[in-house]
């Protein structure tokens, strides 16, 4: 499914239908290029007009960076502002378009990275709607624009993290996701909790993270509630893309009082 990103609006026009006349769809939410040191590609992507009147768009930059909890929350800099900016490797056009009602258009972009390429690099090219400005109940204009994000990382980079100070709170285990490579990783954590017999107790996964580069993102796993006394095993399967992966694996002991426990060596 082609997923639009950042549509910073979508959800006032549950309350304000005329703003359903003018919407942006962008065919592609995402862009990642694995690049090497020195090398320029040409590509496009296509904005399209889903409205039945016509639109102007402004087209532009902004850096952003992935921000705590780290669910997919971003911080939006001027372009050129943000660390690992990409927007000094990319060029684009046109800058102004008009969209007919359900018409497309390519949008043009080159880029080029430099010789030493060690670093990921990121950005958004933002579409905006300009002229007239729809209003939503209370008067104030609302600004209609939907962005592509951009992940431009050196080929082949190497993609590490480690797990962290794992501790019990309550009934989760919670610990730290430490991304120690020069890209951003969204990590896939799967766990498996056995018994003592080996036999799988429960299984299942975390919730994605967004963690920029050699950024720290806090997860918590919940313990089922049923858990008899005795020894458990734990083991977290962290997979960070380009068949990299990361396995920590932990010791729980549930005492006769019902205490959870983490044996410090594992962790």
């Amino acid at each position: 499914m082609r997923i639009i990103a950042l549509n910073i609006l979508v959800l006032v026009c549950l309350f304000h239908p005329a703003t359903a006349r003018a919407q942006l769809f962008l065919e592609d939410g995402k862009v990642t290029l694995a690049v090497a040191g020195g090398e320029h590609l040409d590509k496009s992507l296509t904005i399209a007009n889903t409205s039945a009147e016509t639109v102007h768009v402004r087209i532009y930059w902004e850096d952003f960076k992935y921000q705590a909890p780290f669910d997919g929350t971003k911080k939006f800099f001027p372009a050129g502002v943000g660390e690992n900016s990409v927007s000094k490797w990319i060029s684009f056009s046109p800058q102004e378009i008009t969209l007919p009602a359900y018409g497309k258009q390519k949008i043009d972009y080159s880029v080029s990275v430099p010789g030493q390429f060690e670093s990921g690099a990121y950005g958004v090219l933002f579409f905006e709607r300009t002229g007239a400005n729809l209003k939503d109940a209370s008067g104030l204009d609302i600004i209609t624009r939907v962005g592509c994000l951009f992940f431009v990382e050196p080929k082949d980079i190497l993609r590490q993290a480690s797990i962290e100070k794992v501790t019990v709170k309550g009934q989760n285990l919670s610990g730290d996701f430490v991304n120690t490579s020069k890209i951003v990783l969204l990590p896939r954590m799967v766990y498996y909790i056995m018994e003592e017999g080996g036999m799988v107790k429960d299984r299942g996964e975390l919730k994605t993270l967004y963690v920029p580069v050699e950024g720290t993102a806090s997860w918590e796993l919940p313990l089922p509630k049923d858990l008899k006394t005795g020894h458990y095993s734990i083991v977290l399967n962290v997979d960070l893309g380009n068949e990299n992966v990361v396995t920590k694996e932990l010791s729980l002991t549930k005492d006769v009082s019902g205490q959870l426990t983490i044996d410090k060596a594992s962790t």
